[in-house]
């Protein structure tokens, strides 16, 4: 059995697609703070995810992942940037050290 943070993937649940956008997320769960992640997969490769959580920051930046319902290892999540969305939807403050997507796959602290 791996440990990790335990995470949600969520995108289809509401918009049937796997992407989501900055817009997409605010709809559903402004005020949010969204933490850009790479995720390094077993195999290597990396992608960028967007993990949703409802306060306004202070997450840890580097852990291991597991998906919520299954326990299934979901990769190691390294924190790249920080969005805050306000109950607007409106970006209050970010910080980035590269360029962030214009959408990615979403997940939730559980």
């Amino acid at each position: 059995m791996r440990r990790g943070t335990a995470l949600l993937p969520v995108g289809k649940c509401f918009h049937n697609k796997v992407k989501l956008n900055l817009q997409e997320i605010a709809d559903i769960w402004a005020p949010c703070t969204v933490q850009v992640m790479e995720r390094e997969k077993t195999d290597g490769k990396t992608t960028t995810v967007f993990v949703v959580g409802s306060g306004l920051g202070g997450y840890d930046r580097s852990f291991p992942v597991v998906h919520d319902q299954t326990n299934a290892f979901l990769g190691h999540y390294t924190q790249f940037g920080e969005v805050h969305l306000d109950q607007d939807g409106k970006v209050v403050k970010m910080a980035m050290s590269r360029p962030i997507p214009k959408s990615a796959p979403v997940h939730v602290y559980k």
